[in-house]
């Protein structure tokens, strides 16, 4: 071989050498890809601000260069209705508004996952901030209207119909109210004028339902305050449940409501009963209160001082169904129930045939010694001598003084009726 052809085979074996030495990484693996997408770190003006110069311009610096192309009025804007131009800069978005912004408005910047980096990736998601111009921060309203629920009061019990009412004020004009419930807004638009309120039609709903409300005030600047969310009870307030037992006429849940004048009480069995009074096929229930709350007073146990009230001592009882419709006072000097009154005595009884639901009301003027709670357990004699339980441990403590909203005298369930004295001496009480 002559000396050139061996000079131009080795100069072509170090350039394969050092082209393929320079082809990748150490790992041979080629250069990374780019995976992260860009993210807004700083802005301008700052979330929530609220003096910023009405010549305000509006950026956004990312975390990275991003691709200009990506900047458009779809992926970067200012609302409510701020028209202008856009421009990019060392990793600075710029928008520039046409014409000086409102004075005391509330404006929101809003980025879109349009944004783009330079190896094509997308922003994870949208941002946005809001902020506030003003024309001179010591005249500019900056100022929240004031504004509270004066009907419902918290934990009220309502009927079937109910005027929810705001009052509302403001240093320079409430522009708006906003009454919602269960986080829905009542009446587009809201109230514009005083008095604030909505007439509330709760007749379709499920009794016992619990429903929010709560009511957002509005001034001409554009500053909001919300009240605080109440929760109402529909007719009745849950008191107690029990799950669905093998056996008949069981108790299935036991509702209350109180008036100044009367405690009442609704219950539902699993299954309905011929005769309410049947000794058989009808039921034998029992409400047992704890008005001084004190285990140690009062009557501990029944059916012969054998079964435990759970863990209260009553100094009341009303019974409903075999035995009669009466409520007695615990007598601890004899260790006794004695008869306060019969049937006659309840403010009301709503009670049917062919049924599973009863109602009855009775004068918290009978139980002297009642304050403003008092601890209850409820219970079903499924006779002959079975023992049901609502709850079935323990007690349920009701407080009196719950807001309530209505009327003392309440109706009768559709197609209940109040039920007669009794023609004969009831029998023994097994509750005794």
């Amino acid at each position: 071989m002559s000396i050139g052809k061996f000079s131009s085979l080795l100069c072509l074996i170090l350039a394969a050498s050092i082209l393929g030495s320079c082809g990748g990484d150490d790992n041979g693996t080629g250069p990374e890809t780019d995976s992260t997408p860009p993210a807004v770190i700083s802005t301008f003006p700052s979330d929530g601000a609220v003096q910023v110069p009405l010549n305000a311009v509006i950026t956004a610096s990312f975390s990275e260069k991003i691709n200009p192309a990506s900047l458009t009025p779809a992926s970067f804007f200012v609302s409510p209705g701020v028209t202008g131009t856009l421009s990019y800069a060392d990793s600075t978005a710029v928008f520039t508004p046409d014409a000086d912004l409102d004075s005391a408005v509330h404006f929101t910047a809003i980025i879109t996952t349009g944004i783009r980096d330079k190896a094509g990736n997308a922003m994870a998601s949208d941002f946005s901030w809001t902020f506030r111009a003003v024309l001179d921060s010591a005249t500019a309203d900056l100022e929240p209207p004031q504004i509270t629920l004066s009907r419902p009061q918290d934990g009220a019990i309502v009927g079937d119909t109910l005027t929810i009412q705001a009052d509302a004020t403001d240093n320079i004009g409430v522009s708006r109210v906003e009454i919602f419930i269960d986080h829905t807004l009542v009446v587009p638009g809201g109230d514009v004028a005083a008095p604030y309120e909505y007439a509330w039609d709760l007749s379709a709903l499920e009794i016992a339902g619990e429903h929010t409300v709560y009511a957002v005030a509005f001034d001409t600047a554009g500053n909001s305050t919300s009240t605080d969310t109440v929760l109402v009870s529909h007719l009745w307030r849950l008191l107690a449940t029990d799950g669905d037992e093998p056996h008949a006429r069981d108790i299935k849940n036991v509702w209350v409501r109180s008036s100044d004048e009367t405690l009442e009480f609704r219950v539902e069995t699993n299954g309905n009963w011929a005769d309410y009074r049947s000794a058989t096929e009808g039921i034998d229930v029992a409400f047992f209160f704890d008005v001084d709350r004190d285990r140690l007073t009062g009557d501990t146990a029944v059916f012969g001082q054998t079964i435990l009230i759970n863990d209260i001592g009553a100094e009341y009882r009303v019974v409903i169904g075999n035995h009669g419709d009466s409520l007695a006072r615990y007598n601890g000097l004899l260790s006794s129930w004695q008869s306060i009154h019969g049937p006659s005595g309840f403010a009301y009884r709503s009670i049917a045939n062919d049924t599973n639901i009863f109602e009855i009301g009775i004068y918290r003027s009978q139980m002297t010694d009642l304050e403003d709670s008092l601890d209850i357990v409820t219970a079903n004699v499924l006779l002959p001598s079975t023992w049901d339980w609502a709850p079935n441990q323990g007690h349920v403590t009701y407080y009196l003084n719950t807001p309530r909203l209505f009327a003392p005298e309440q109706p009768a369930i559709s197609g209940f009726t109040s039920e007669p004295e009794p023609l004969s001496p009831a029998p023994r009480n097994p509750l005794d």
